[in-house]
């Protein structure tokens, strides 16, 4: 756990690890280290098994390795590292994922503003690999109204970095993606890390520059075929007039990525968005579609009863199909969630398809339809509907919005930590270990 002591601009960060009892009855507080204050990110990954931290700091990195129940700073490697400057405030750190698997190795990844920076991981030892260039993003084509979403304002007070994913066009060879908005950058491995760049052009010149519409684009392989295939999910307006647009590229048998997408049909009159997993585990990527009526009277009852109704459509992709079906949705759900007039959004926690909680391998749903109360939904792979109209589980526990899915204990079910952000509640959290009761 990152924690943050003291007053702004001078906080001081510390790192804190936790450990449970043989019998996962109770946690206490292992160990803990005071990071420098100049600290941009920090991560871990396990090397050689043993546990290892990776502090990103200004013009370098350092990997701590966790031995004889404490963090060595004798034994750290550093490596020299260019493209950051020196954080807005003290302790500002933040959490990402140094490790990409790839087809080669293991290897550590390094954001900057201009790029990565790779690290190669064997046997031996970790090693400073090339440097990925990207080109730098931010909301470059907005109007000077939106002054926090400027370029100059991004760079010098939030650090940003591009996201990267691996994958692969042909099918053959290792290609790199860093979406952003309607655009893509690829970095062609073979070509000596050539980069290029791909437009999908969603957005209208209006609609670039009006600072309301944004998209969320993921580069994944839907259909199973070893071809990154593409999901843009386009928002746009606000309050009732708030809408949402899915559109899904399927790379063809060229690794040519299509002129135009295909369109997800949304429910009309309806805030919608769409998302995808592998519900089923059969490697083909599965739609979630999530929608609500947004009118006068859904705004009435939000307001009087305090209560809003989402759907939850399930269109699955099976193996006989080469292409959804989105005109017969696989399972459907209503919920009803209590409404927080104070934040104007759901008081509990959306539907999870991250933790697995009867350790079957496939992923079931977590949820919360007000702040007391959690339910579990228990898939049935081999059920027509998946999931019981009945949860499989209710838990009475007061549970901030705030979640984090994983296994705490290792027995290959998911369990759950929660914590807030808010500052009366920030310093405590709260982990719920699975028994296998479900």
């Amino acid at each position: 756990m990152y924690a943050r002591k003291g007053a702004f601009p001078n906080w001081v960060g510390e790192i804190s690890i936790y450990e449970g009892d043989a019998s996962h009855r109770s946690i206490k507080k292992h160990s803990s280290l005071r990071l420098p204050d100049e600290t941009i990110y920090y991560g871990f990954l396990v090397y050689r098994e043993i546990s290892q931290l990776i502090l990103v700091l200004p013009h370098q990195i350092q990997i701590i390795p966790f031995e004889n129940h404490a963090w060595n700073q004798e034994k750290k490697s550093v490596f020299e590292l260019q493209g950051l400057t020196m954080p807005w405030a003290k302790s500002t750190a933040v959490p990402f994922q140094p490790l990409l698997e790839n087809q080669q190795a293991s290897q550590v990844w390094i954001p900057t503003i201009q790029g990565y920076q790779t690290f190669y991981m064997n046997e031996k030892s970790i090693t400073k690999g090339e440097f990925i260039s990207l080109y730098p993003k931010s909301f470059y084509r907005s109007s000077y109204d939106l002054l926090p979403f400027e370029m100059s304002y991004w760079f010098q007070n939030i650090y940003w970095y591009p996201k990267i994913y691996a994958g692969s066009l042909d099918g053959k060879n290792e290609i790199l993606f860093s979406p952003w908005m309607d655009e893509i950058d690829i970095v062609a491995k073979k070509d000596q890390n050539k980069l290029t760049s791909h437009y999908f052009k969603i957005l209208s010149e209006k609609e670039r520059d009006d600072g309301v519409h944004y998209l969320i684009n993921e580069p994944i392989d839907l259909n199973n075929d070893g071809r990154t295939d593409f999901l843009i999910n386009k928002f746009q307006g606000t309050g009732t007039s708030f809408r949402s647009k899915s559109v899904y590229y399927l790379t063809d048998e060229k690794g040519k990525i299509p002129a135009k997408g295909k369109t997800v049909p949304m429910p009309k009159k309806k805030i919608a968005g769409a998302l995808v997993r592998d519900i089923t585990k059969n490697g083909k990527q599965d739609f979630v579609m999530v929608s609500s009526l947004m009118n006068v009277w859904s705004m009435i009852r939000a307001l009087t009863k305090k209560q809003v109704l989402l759907s939850f459509d399930m269109y699955l992709f099976k193996d006989d199909q080469t292409d959804y079906d989105f005109d017969h949705p696989d399972v459907t759900r209503e919920i009803l969630f209590d409404f927080s007039l104070q934040d104007f959004f759901i008081d509990g926690i959306l539907p999870t398809l991250e933790g697995d909680y009867n350790g079957d391998g496939y992923p079931d749903v977590m949820y919360a339809t007000n702040p007391r109360e959690l339910t579990f939904l228990i898939q049935k792979p081999k059920d027509k509907d998946l999931f019981d109209a009945v949860p499989s589980g209710l838990y009475q526990v007061d549970i901030p919005k705030k979640y984090r899915v994983g296994d705490c204990t290792g027995d290959g079910k998911s369990d759950l930590v929660f914590f807030s952000t808010r500052a009366n509640e920030n310093d405590q959290f709260k982990v719920l270990i699975n028994k296998g009761m479900l």
